[in-house]
């Protein structure tokens, strides 16, 4: 009988417990990435994209983590190889290859969530401007799953909540966007507040929002016209229920305000100031967007406020012809203060355009 002689030994096959231990090493970092990645992916309704993405990721990580950690899973792993003609001496090495690709598949999958938190933003625009109001809006919120920190889809919820008159819900994607310094969210949060609280407190309050946006650098115009707008008309409003319930100096110290022993026409002041400035800002640019114009129907509230009926004629001409209301909340400020023959003249466009535009 001829004796079998053993397969040689290599000795580099002694080393294969570091292969080994970085297989599962990189193991544990990709299961890592993973299970972040598919939390993301699992959030929300399921499409071909998520559907896809979690099974790729799954089965590479079940295939290798079988493989390296159990008995059954080894023996599999080595019939595979074996059938791939990988001789057993470098099969721990392919092995660890395997998993370390693997490890770099999961890691580029999870920092691509940024991207594809774009990419169902950008689905989510496109499903409002077709009037698919539901389908954008869990859009956005799968944008939020793949990037939370992403400014513009808390931005753009908070808008979407304010058109609908849910302010509560408007203030907590604003106050969600306020610590990345966002001057869109502070002025969202100023909107919100003023529409939810119409106290002389609440309007205090918005007011801190607005100059707070104000105080950021390099505004775009259009944003700036519409803090001015918007800080404008919370003077309006003050200056007006101060007006029809006056207080003392004591209780303005009290809620935060201008301390004046006049304190109607200093509110007065101040809003036509900034009015005046909103509109300067506006004609500069001929290109229409919600909310633009709306300066000129404060303005034109805030002169018959002050008893100049003929200057705020002219203005509330302006307004019919050039205001472009941005929610149902400025439609109705039109209506409260202009009245009907102003409102029937007002371009409506604004208010169903879509709601990543701020105000």
């Amino acid at each position: 009988m001829t004796e079998t002689n053993p397969p040689p030994h290599r000795k580099w096959t002694d080393f294969d417990w570091i292969w080994n231990t970085i297989t599962v090493g990189c193991l544990v970092l990709g299961g890592t990435f993973a299970t972040d990645t598919v939390q993301a992916f699992s959030q929300g309704q399921w499409d071909l994209l998520q559907t896809f993405g979690t099974i790729g990721q799954g089965a590479g990580l079940v295939f290798v983590t079988g493989g390296a950690l159990t008995d059954r899973g080894r023996q599999g792993v080595k019939l595979v190889l074996t059938s791939l003609r990988i001789a057993p001496a470098y099969q721990a090495e392919v092995t660890c290859a395997f998993a370390a690709v693997t490890l770099a598949a999961t890691y580029g999958v999870n920092q691509s969530l940024p991207r594809l938190g774009d990419y169902y933003y950008r689905q989510g625009q496109r499903f409002y401007n077709a009037g698919q109001t539901a389908s954008a809006v869990a859009s956005f919120h799968q944008a939020l799953n793949f990037d939370p920190n992403d400014v513009r889809v808390t931005i753009a919820l908070g808008n979407y909540f304010e058109k609908i008159r849910d302010h509560e819900a408007a203030q907590k994607f604003y106050l969600t966007a306020l610590p990345y310094g966002e001057p869109a969210a502070f002025s969202g949060m100023g909107r919100a507040i003023m529409r939810q609280d119409t106290s002389l407190q609440g309007l205090e309050a918005a007011e801190l929002y607005f100059q707070f946006a104000l105080s950021q650098a390099q505004l775009q115009p259009e944003l700036k016209a519409s803090i001015l707008t918007h800080l404008g008309f919370v003077y309006v409003q003050q200056a007006d229920l101060i007006a029809r319930n006056p207080i003392s100096v004591a209780e303005l110290r009290e809620v935060g305000m201008i301390q004046s022993a006049d304190p109607v026409g200093d509110l007065q002041r101040r809003s036509e100031q900034l009015l005046r400035s909103a509109i300067a800002l506006t004609d500069i640019n001929p290109a229409p967007w919600p909310g633009k114009g709306m300066a000129y129907c404060y303005l034109a509230a805030l002169l018959d406020q002050t008893d100049r009926p003929q200057e705020a004629q002219g203005r509330w001409e302006d307004c019919a012809n050039r205001a472009i209301p941005a929610s149902s909340n400025q439609y109705e400020d039109i209506l409260n203060y202009g009245g009907l023959p102003i409102l029937d003249r007002v371009n409506t466009s604004g208010i169903v355009t879509r709601y990543a535009h701020d105000n």
